[in-house]
């Protein structure tokens, strides 16, 4: 090592728990001031510290200011905002000035037609036709339309008459419970 990179101060982390090390490595990890895991102290480069570090090696990382300083401008680097990713969807198959078209692969090709073309896809019926409702979804359906248009007014008196029973379940399912406080 050159005279030059004198080593000033050593970072210590506590990389491990406490928990199940011997009374002997609570004491030295208390004494050099490390409380919790991933916490990190400054500690001064001479030979006590470093004799400390040597009986606890497996629960502590031990780091120059060097190496602690490149490690921080790292994860700062990696934390910077990145430019955007452009992704162009187009693909050109026709030819450009002094270029070759560029071919498109059949895997390419089967995904354009599942989701550009999808009328030329195999399995995909032109004239499809869906299901018609079961007869029970469809009294359902007539029911609360009638119950809804005679509600409103637009059906007449008769009709209401006739689903009056259903009307009422309806209304005394939602209809606010009377309180016997006073």
């Amino acid at each position: 090592m050159a005279e030059s990179e004198v080593i000033r101060s050593l970072f210590v982390t506590l990389r491990r728990s406490y928990n199940g090390t011997p009374w002997m490595h609570k004491r030295i990890l208390h004494a050099l001031g490390l409380k919790k895991r991933h916490h990190c102290v400054e500690k001064p480069n001479n030979e006590s510290i470093r004799g400390m570090l040597m009986k606890v090696p497996h629960l502590v990382i031990v780091e120059t200011d060097k190496m602690f300083y490149l490690k921080r401008m790292k994860e700062y680097y990696e934390q910077l905002v990145r430019p955007p990713l452009v992704v162009q969807h187009a693909i050109s198959t026709a030819t450009t000035a002094g270029s070759m078209p560029q071919p498109v692969s059949p895997f390419i090709r089967h995904h354009l037609n599942v989701h550009v073309n999808k009328g030329k896809v195999d399995g995909f019926a032109k004239n499809w036709v869906p299901k018609e409702p079961s007869k029970y979804l469809k009294d359902i359906a007539a029911r609360e339309r009638v119950r809804a248009l005679t509600k409103g007014g637009v059906y007449s008196q008769h009709v209401a008459h006739i689903n009056q029973e259903y009307i009422k379940q309806k209304s005394t399912q939602y209809a606010p419970r009377e309180s016997s406080r006073d």
